[in-house]
């Protein structure tokens, strides 16, 4: 046992949420990390994983994981271009 550590800690609290074949509804973005370049979205997952760990101190640790393709179409192309 390390010191400092009790002999009677409690185990970490770890939740996991796993989902497939998901589809986030398309969202509007005003602007992406180029600028004032609007954008319509729309997420489409094979995989979501996401766990979150209670550390010792109160604190939590958190992994997202995620597999799947991100459509964007712009309204300026008139909704022509597509890219996932």
């Amino acid at each position: 046992m390390a010191s400092g550590s009790p002999a009677s800690a409690a185990p970490a609290k770890t939740y996991k949420v796993v989902e497939h074949n998901v589809t986030l509804p398309t969202q509007f973005f005003p602007d992406d990390i180029c600028g004032l370049r609007a954008s319509f979205e729309t997420a489409t997952y094979k995989t979501m994983i996401t766990k979150i760990t209670e550390d010792a101190n109160g604190g939590f640790h958190l992994v997202d994981f995620e597999t799947g393709s991100i459509a964007f179409r712009w309204p300026h192309a008139g909704g022509a271009r597509s890219h996932a």
